[in-house]
């Protein structure tokens, strides 16, 4: 499943950027020309920036999201430990 989506990925990324650069291949005599390869070019970094940002925001998430699970865990069990010493006390109590 990941490998074909990065396959995909890859040919819609060739195939865009061929589109926006405008590309002009000419076979007699063969020759390979781009229109606009600047564009193309700010085509390219701007998808990189924005596969940058989104992967930093992910993994930021994860260590965010990872610190919270550890800090609810940690209460949820000191909250069971204590309520198990109560119930301990009360009995010792009782006896």
């Amino acid at each position: 499943m990941k490998t074909s989506q990065i396959i995909l990925t890859t040919i819609l990324f060739i195939a865009m950027f061929l589109w926006v650069s405008n590309i002009n291949i000419q076979i007699k005599p063969f020759k390979i020309s781009f229109g606009s390869l600047y564009s193309a070019i700010g085509f390219f970094l701007i998808i990189f920036g924005t596969v940058f940002l989104r992967h930093q925001g992910v993994r930021d998430g994860y260590k965010k999201g990872l610190k919270d699970g550890v800090e609810m865990s940690i209460d949820k069990v000191n909250d069971a430990f204590h309520k198990k010493v109560i119930e301990l006390k009360e009995k010792k109590e009782e006896i």
